[in-house]
């Protein structure tokens, strides 16, 4: 075959699946057969009917493939080894059972697939340095699998787009700087990502509209400056992410996650190891929600907020690093709050608005700040602060609320708040140079405080009728 500036091989027009495979094969031995051919080579393949085959052998340096096949039944091999390779492979006009899969081999490799049909199959694998992959699959039972292992520091692309239900999609990148976008539209979407050595900014967005949608989003390996964005849509979603620097050596900072869910029985889960990082859960519509945020082994700020809105919610955020900032908020009725701070200099912030809420928030180490707001009826608030220079404000509006207090150490501030009639409040303040303001307002409310210390300026106040107080003091 005559050199020349680029090889072009017309589309296969009328012929038998045999005869075309083996055409397919043989033009692709002929471009890896010369040095000169190889690096100057394309393929171009466009197939229209029934079951047809497509296999593209190894290729050589500055590759191009482009495949086209429209009907049912199609599969298409590609592999191309190389320097600067693009593969481009479409399977439309209502296609059935299309099965692709790609390998690339080299730098600045890009892998274009898009398959229409029903019972789609898609598979592509990177090695190299600025690899780019973009998969769309429509149609219902997709499934799609992308595998990147590039260099760290190389900026690599990943986007996955599935419509129809029953959708699947797993995405591994190991280093680089990978951006992993991921769209599913229908019912019982599955999607996990996992990035793995992270190096650099590493982001990831997925979002899944329909039912039943289930999300594993991972950032490993001493995940740096990393970002996931999930939104789901849709009934009982389920979303875990992770963030973290299991590997010995390594040290995770500088990560962001959020995860916004709506409608009914919502779970989220995120975990994040390491220094300033941040979390942020959204659950505004649906009922029976639950969010639960951890944060560990970090030692300079952390921040993690959980808003949930309607009704049977819960919502869980542990942070065990220093300077960490914590906030919950929840709106409606029958919500739970859980909140505990290890370290120094934490903020934590509860505010539940409806009724039947219950709270429970546990602060330990030094310097924390504690604010608590329940406004509604036939509340329950446990608060415990433990160390020094902490502050605590909490406010219940209405009835039947119940609010128990604790702080231990010096030099401690709290200022609690109650109106309406039938609330408790029990109060135990114990160390030194503390300042209380106790103040309740209606009908048959309960005051009981217990106190043990110096130094402490405390300030009691009951109005109504059929109140009841009682102070026990050393």
């Amino acid at each position: 075959m005559p050199a020349a500036e680029r090889l072009t091989f017309e589309p296969f027009k009328r012929q038998s699946l045999s005869s075309m495979k083996k055409q397919v094969l043989l033009l692709a031995a002929l471009l890896t057969a010369g040095a000169a051919q190889a690096q100057l080579g394309q393929v171009q393949v466009t197939q229209a009917g029934v079951d047809g085959t497509v296999e593209v052998s190894p290729l050589g340096v500055q590759n191009e493939i482009y495949v086209s096949q429209a009907g049912e039944a199609n599969a298409v091999l590609v592999a191309s080894p190389g320097t600067q390779g693009r593969v481009v492979v479409t399977q439309a006009d209502a296609s059935v059972g299309n099965t692709a899969t790609i390998l690339q081999d080299g730098t600045d490799n890009d892998a274009y697939l898009t398959q229409n049909g029903f019972d789609n199959s898609a598979s592509l694998t990177q090695t190299g340095t600025d690899a780019t992959a973009d998969v769309t699959q429509s149609g219902d039972n997709n499934t799609a699998s992308i595998v990147q292992l590039g260099d760290a520091g190389a900026s690599e692309l990943v986007q996955v787009v599935q419509t129809g239900a029953d959708n699947s999609a797993t995405i591994l990148a190991e280093s680089g700087g990978h951006v992993v976008v991921v769209t599913q539209v229908g019912d019982n979407n599955t999607l996990d990502v996992t990035q793995s050595p992270v190096a650099g900014a590493t982001q990831v967005y997925a979002s899944q509209d329909g039912d039943d949608n289930w999300a594993e989003l991972r950032q490993v390996a001493g995940a740096t400056e990393g970002r996931i964005d999930l939104s789901q849509s849709g009934g009982d979603n389920t979303a875990r992410v992770v963030q973290e620097d299991f590997v010995l050596g390594t040290s995770a900072q500088g990560n962001h996650a959020a995860v916004v869910q709506s409608s009914d029985d919502n779970s989220a889960l995120i975990t994040q190891h390491g220094n300033e990082s941040t979390v942020g859960v959204w659950q505004d519509t649906g009922e029976t929600n639950t969010a639960t945020t951890t944060q560990q082994s970090g030692s300079s700020t952390s921040q993690a907020y959980i808003t949930q809105q309607s009704n049977d919610g819960s919502a869980d955020i542990q942070q065990a690093a220093a300077n960490s900032v914590a906030s919950i908020w929840q709106v409606g009725e029958f919500h739970t709050a859980l909140l505990f701070q290890g370290g120094a200099e934490n903020t934590a912030e509860v505010n539940q608005f409806g009724d039947n809420h219950l709270a429970d928030a546990t602060q330990e180490g030094t310097a924390h700040f504690l604010r608590l707001t329940q406004y509604g009826t036939a509340h329950t608030a446990t608060l415990d602060q433990q160390g020094t220079s902490n502050n605590l404000m909490a406010t219940q509006d209405g009835e039947y609320n119940l609010l128990t207090i604790s702080q231990y150490g010096t030099s401690n501030a709290a200022t609690l708040q109650q109106s309406g009639s039938a609330n408790e409040l029990d109060a135990s303040l114990d160390g030194s140079n503390n300042t209380l303001q106790l103040s309740q307002d209606g009908i048959g409310n309960t005051l009981q405080f217990d106190f043990s210390g110096s130094n402490a300026t405390i300030l009691l106040n009951q109005s109504g009728v059929g109140n009841a107080l009682q102070i026990n003091a050393p």
